[in-house]
């Protein structure tokens, strides 16, 4: 009897930690579901050579292995440890998918940049090592899978190249606003000792503005990164303060933009990302699971600025901005953000300004709205109202004074000829005949000589 008794409590001790094994599990399943459906990801390139030279510059683009403006080892190294972490995060961690490439599920898009491609290459090395599987190459060759890295020429891209997006007519018009702008002057001013000292010391002579400094600073700063010694005048606080005023012109640009910039320095490429995440949400495009975009700070910086996020430094290369969509236990989807400008740190995890870290998706698609952009030619062409009305308008108005002011003289100039008579009219048919055409001639046409460059690493 008491064996038995035994025996049943026993059993139903069992079945209770049965009960309650499966309860906890239950519980831990329930808290754990959030799981991760896709992401968009935008970097700036690796390191580069400078953009450009100045006059008593050591280094002349021949020094550089490939020239101005290319992607250096370190900025290939760069690239390569960020594809590693990448893929740590969204295979290894995440499991996003299973980290074999396939077409349906990643995809790579370059700016036309030598230096974004590169980087995308680098990048792809880290994401997919030899071990990763996948389509190789015949035996006899390195054990690497290829990935395809997407881009369009120079003039079509609106999505990535910065030169594109700047040459727009209404980007122009507010960096031109931006430069004359009383901030920027007075930035200027009270820089000037600073600013005359370093002018002669690197040579810049002509019509000196605020890019030539910005462009001496990026050559600095490049050839420092690369372990070349610094002339001696460029001494620690000369260097920060061209640095600093690297950062300043950021600021300037990107941390006040109306809505109109915003939607033409980063409208294309917000309008991709919401499409990508709709489409998944839509099971149009299911099976995506990454979209990567390399690019500049050029667009790091207004996608940021577009959502109140920009700190006013100038992202650093490399730097990476993560756009994730999320499933939660409930079955609802939200959107979140992070940003990794820092090797030895974790990423920032960004808030949105009208939402939390976890922005419920239609919440983040009401929020980006404004800056999605349906025709970006027309935009481009629009001049924004708040800036100083330009030459042609000017003319219409002037030629339209001129015509009211011509039709109230009518009258008195009909009686002036009438009482001189036939040798007025002669006089009137010589002096006319000594007349020459007036020929009005409006700025920024297609023969205009204006170099007006970005200050920006496009």
């Amino acid at each position: 009897m008491a064996a038995s008794t035994a025996s049943q409590f026993l059993k139903m001790w069992s079945m209770l930690l049965l009960f309650f094994a499966c309860f906890s599990s239950l519980l831990s399943t329930s808290s754990c579901e959030r799981t991760i459906k896709l992401v968009n990801l935008l970097y700036r390139h690796g390191d580069r050579s400078p953009a450009r030279g100045y006059p008593n510059d050591n280094y002349t683009e021949d020094t550089w292995p490939q020239g101005f403006g290319q992607l250096t080892k370190s900025g290939m190294a760069q690239q390569y440890e960020l594809g590693q972490w990448l893929r740590k995060r969204y295979v290894t961690d995440l499991k996003l998918f299973d980290g074999i490439y396939r077409p349906k599920q990643f995809y790579v898009h370059s700016s036309p940049k030598e230096r974004t491609i590169m980087s995308a290459q680098s990048n792809l090395q880290g994401f997919f090592p030899a071990e990763s599987g996948g389509g190789k190459p015949s035996s006899g060759t390195p054990p690497w899978p290829p990935v395809p890295v997407f881009t369009v020429a120079e003039e079509q891209d609106y999505l990535l190249s910065g030169s594109k997006i700047q040459n727009c007519d209404t980007v122009r018009d507010f960096f031109q606003y931006a430069e004359n702008s009383p901030a920027e002057q007075q930035y200027i001013k009270d820089n000037q000792t600073f600013f005359d000292r370093v002018q002669e010391k690197a040579g810049l002579t002509g019509d000196v503005v605020f890019e030539d400094f910005y462009h001496l600073g990026d050559s600095l700063i490049r050839e420092h990164k690369e372990g070349r010694n610094l002339p001696e005048w460029a001494d620690d606080e000369t260097f920060n303060r061209l640095k600093a005023t690297q950062d300043y012109a950021f600021e300037a640009e990107f941390s006040n933009m109306t809505t109109d910039e915003k939607r033409i320095t980063s409208g294309v490429l917000i309008a991709a990302m919401v499409a990508n995440m709709k489409a998944h949400l839509n099971r149009t495009n299911n099976d995506s699971r990454i979209f990567m975009y390399s690019g500049h700070d050029s667009n790091i910086a207004p996608f940021l600025g577009t959502f109140g996020l920009f700190t006013n430094v100038e992202p650093p290369t490399a730097s990476c901005m993560m756009v994730e969509l999320y499933k939660e236990d409930d079955g609802s989807h939200t959107v979140q953000l992070l940003f990794r400008n820092d090797t030895s740190k974790p990423p920032y995890l960004l808030k949105f300004l009208e939402c939390n870290e976890r922005c419920p998706v239609q919440n983040f698609f009401h929020i980006a709205s404004p800056f999605v952009v349906d025709d970006i030619d027309e935009l481009c062409r629009r001049k924004p109202p708040s800036l100083p009305l330009d030459v042609e308008w000017n003319i219409g108005w002037i030629l339209f004074a001129s015509s009211l002011a011509l039709a109230g003289l009518l009258p008195l100039i009909v009686c002036v000829l009438l009482s001189c008579g036939v040798g007025g009219r002669r006089r009137l048919q010589n002096s006319r005949q000594r007349l020459e055409p007036i020929n009005f001639h409006l700025l920024g046409g297609p023969n205009s000589e204006s170099e007006d460059e970005s200050v920006f690493d496009t």
